[in-house]
């Protein structure tokens, strides 16, 4: 299959595949998964992170390439963390993210309802036996999450939708539209968050969605 990544985003993934070494014999679907869940993260996380951290990496999960939970500004790897953030800082904001990586030239409505499938069921804390070691886990911390919601003193969880491919944002796409906003509504009705954002990303280069300073993280030394 022939690939549709801008060449400027191809040599970015290369310099980003190295400053993290990335093993080399990844295939550029998994790469691109991994680029796009370091870049999109770094928006919201404000400690040191992987990739490795986020992405999904099996078969077994085709709706979803990578998923993180993010505390304070922090990505949550176990369960001991959330207590120590809330004992630390006296709150808890909590971002569930839900990433989509796809190559392809456009956003399919059936992939953002399959990504609002497993974002409902992680975000109830509900697991089934094809999911791997990095998604149970993470249905476990949303379990972890909601026995600590004394701690949400500014705002109840918020759920993330982040799709990604390599081509345009869908516009005045009716299907796309009821599609976005039946997800939110489900997403909203299990009680346990207060917002979900869906954000749908086109190229990196296209769309200035990553700061500067970030980017600039993949050519330090």
């Amino acid at each position: 299959m022939e690939s549709n990544l801008n060449p400027i985003v191809k040599s970015l993934m290369k310099s980003f595949a190295a400053e993290h070494d990335l093993p080399d014999n990844l295939e550029e679907a998994e790469l691109f998964e991994h680029f796009s869940a370091y870049l999109y993260a770094a928006t919201r996380v404000v400690t040191e992170f992987t990739s490795e951290d986020m992405v999904v990496a099996e078969a077994a999960q085709p709706a979803l390439d990578s998923v993180a939970l993010v505390v304070n500004g922090q990505l949550i790897r176990y369960a001991d963390e959330i207590a120590e953030k809330a004992d630390v800082n006296g709150y808890l904001d909590v971002d569930y993210i839900f990433i989509q990586s796809k190559r392809s030239a456009s956003f399919d409505t059936t992939a953002l309802r399959s990504l609002g499938d497993i974002a409902e069921r992680l975000i109830r804390g509900r697991s089934i036996v094809s999911d791997n070691e990095r998604v149970k886990s993470f249905a476990q911390l949303t379990q972890r999450i909601v026995e600590q919601a004394k701690y949400f003193r500014n705002r109840k969880p918020r759920a993330v939708l982040a799709y990604v491919t390599t081509g345009t944002r869908p516009k005045n796409d009716a299907n796309f539209i009821e599609a976005e906003q039946q997800v939110k509504a489900r997403l909203l009705e299990t009680q346990l968050i207060g917002s979900v954002d869906v954000e749908l990303f086109c190229s990196f280069i296209v769309r200035p969605v990553v700061p500067l300073h970030v980017l600039s993280r993949l050519h330090a030394k």
